[in-house]
Formats: structure tokens, sequence, C-alpha cells
């Protein structure tokens, strides 16, 4: 059993110059949608812009 934890870096260099080219990261989440990634759960993703809000507004100020 392994319970490590683990990362990478889901573009590959299509979507990195497609991010590039339209000065936007507005093709990497629409490749995870396309995909079904989990960036469904990814507060960072526009699909869950709502959902963030609400966790700041929980937190409240992080600034002194």
């Amino acid at each position: 059993m392994n319970n490590g934890i683990g990362w990478s870096l889901e573009v590959d260099k299509n979507i990195l110059e497609a991010c590039i080219d339209q000065g936007s990261n507005e093709p990497y989440w629409n490749q995870s949608i396309d995909n079904n990634l989990l960036h469904r759960h990814d507060l960072r993703s526009p699909l869950n812009r709502a959902e963030l809000e609400r966790v700041l507004r929980q937190m409240g100020p992080l600034s002194p």
C-alpha cells in the first residue's frame, strides 16, 4: 500500500502555448473540463469561484 502524496503538472506543450497565445489560463481550465480531470475540485478553477468566495469569507482577512 502506498500512502504517499504526489503531484504532477497536468499540462502539455500545446496547452501551455495556447495559454501564452491567448494571454490567459482559460485553455488550461478548459482542457481539464474536457478531460474530466480532478480540477473540478480545485478552488482555483473558474468553475469553483462561488465556493472559493465562500471559503475566503469564512476565513476572513488574512493580512494584518
